[in-house]
């Protein structure tokens, strides 16, 4: 086998060009496959509110969970929530004391109040 000295010359520009191929198909790789991590239901919670509200419990009964918002035309609906303002005060006070971090207040107001109508409904 005879080498002429042309390719004993170009050989070394050669490995380095084809290393440099490599690690641009590697970068290539790691762009085109790489999966971003999914948001976390807490974040998204707090900053897109795109999921549904919940109650606190494994398996609740649907068609009495929820109540109506009250409104000025029906008075009757309003005296059944009477106690609402009172239920709103009570949550913010208690996530005062519970709560240190500014960002989670609203979903922990949230937790609160649920819970608190939980344990008036039952």
């Amino acid at each position: 086998l005879r080498l002429k000295p042309l390719t004993i010359f170009l050989f070394p520009f050669y490995r380095t060009l084809l290393m440099f191929i490599r690690v641009n198909a590697l970068f290539v790789n790691i762009i085109l496959y790489h999966r971003p991590k999914r948001p976390t239901i807490a974040f998204r919670e707090d900053n897109s509110r795109d999921l549904p509200p919940c109650p606190p419990m494994a398996n609740p009964d649907w068609f009495t969970v929820w109540h109506v918002n009250p409104t000025k035309l029906d008075e009757s609906v309003a005296q059944k929530h009477a106690w609402r303002p009172a239920l709103e005060k009570a949550a913010k006070k208690l996530c005062k004391e519970l709560n240190r971090d500014a960002t989670q207040t609203h979903r922990l107001e949230c937790f609160v109040q649920a819970h608190l109508l939980l344990r008036a409904l039952t």
